[in-house]
């Protein structure tokens, strides 16, 4: 220990730095998977989301809020346009339009930037779109729809949506229209989405999956195929897993 101080110190320095590695680590992981959680389930996240192969009316998700075991129901609408850049390229964007921004009742889109909810012929981008194209609040982009047709749209504002897949993990930017602008670029007023929440808090994701089946059914009664269900594990976020094998990955390290 005396003859090679130098190596001494190093052997020191690595088992200390180890120590707060793995101490920071456990530490972030545990907090981490609390915070994540209890802030996700703020935003009253769907315990099934169906989709439609044609577009359904808002007398349907009545008859859903109806049906046994189910708490709330909500429709949305998404459509696929192209965002325009002054370069001549361009990039997937996905518009959703919520039926009432000032009575959201699933999976809540807060207000970052700017202004929210949008007004007709605005769009409100997720904030995660800033990581792959700079949007501000004010500023003017073109729209291209699948039948070729181009439209101005304002930016008002940006929004954050905790449970939307993240525009820099797939590359394709999230949006928020109303329904008036979204009939104004040629779509109507229909959804082709249906957002529910159980009842039950402590439902698990089997009884979700019943409860979901049913809703299934009886929307495809009502003569709208449709194109799948989705039924997520109850109370985890979606980027729940992928967190948590970092964390172990980081904890071999």
């Amino acid at each position: 220990l005396g003859q090679y101080r130098a190596r001494t110190a190093l052997v020191v320095a690595s088992i200390a730095i180890g120590a707060f590695a793995v101490g920071t680590i456990a530490g972030t992981d545990a907090l981490l998977r609390q915070n994540l959680n209890d802030g996700f389930a703020a935003t009253r996240p769907a315990a099934a989301s169906i989709y439609t192969a044609t577009g359904f009316d808002r007398d349907l998700v009545d008859v859903v809020r109806a049906i046994p075991g189910v708490d709330e129901a909500e429709g949305r609408r998404s459509v696929i346009a192209r965002l325009l850049s002054a370069d001549g390229s361009s990039r997937e964007m996905l518009l959703t339009a919520l039926p009432d921004y000032a009575d959201q009742r699933i999976d809540l889109v807060s207000s970052q930037a700017g202004r929210f909810p949008p007004q007709r012929g605005e769009v409100a981008f997720e904030r995660s779109s800033l990581r792959i194209m700079d949007i501000a609040p004010g500023d003017t982009i073109k729209v291209r729809t699948p039948g070729g047709r181009e439209y101005d749209l304002g930016v008002s504002g940006l929004a954050h949506e905790p449970g939307a897949s993240p525009a820099f993990y797939f590359g394709r930017l999230n949006a928020y229209v109303t329904f008036d602008t979204l009939q104004d670029l040629g779509w109507n007023d229909s959804f082709d989405e249906l957002r529910i929440r159980v009842d039950d808090p402590a439902a698990s994701r089997a009884d979700v999956q019943a409860i979901a089946d049913e809703v299934r059914l009886r929307v495809e009664r009502a003569g709208y195929p449709v194109t799948f269900a989705l039924v997520p594990e109850p109370g985890q976020h979606p980027a729940n897993d992928l967190i948590q094998a970092l964390f172990v990955v980081l904890g071999g390290i």
